[in-house]
């Protein structure tokens, strides 16, 4: 879906938020004060929308990360 994954890494809850400003390159914690001021002026309505794109977009691990550019990111070897 657009290159959006769920973070692994930048998570409070589902990963969704850290996963939009990874993608986008935003600050998480500007997106997740707008994601909270959005639930307080819709009244709640917006929350669904989260759990939404929890279902719809992949997980990291499952999906190819790609650059804002859109080129994919290839993770590196493990070296044991």
């Amino acid at each position: 879906m657009f290159g959006l994954t769920r973070s692994t890494v930048d998570r409070q809850f589902l990963g969704v938020l850290g996963g939009i400003a990874e993608r986008f390159q935003i600050d998480s914690k500007i997106l997740r004060i707008v994601f909270l001021i959005g639930v307080i002026l819709t009244l709640g309505t917006i929350i669904p929308s989260y759990f939404l794109l929890a279902i719809l977009m992949a997980s990291e691990d499952k999906k190819t990360r790609y650059s804002p550019s859109g080129r994919p990111i290839k993770k590196a070897k493990k070296v044991y």
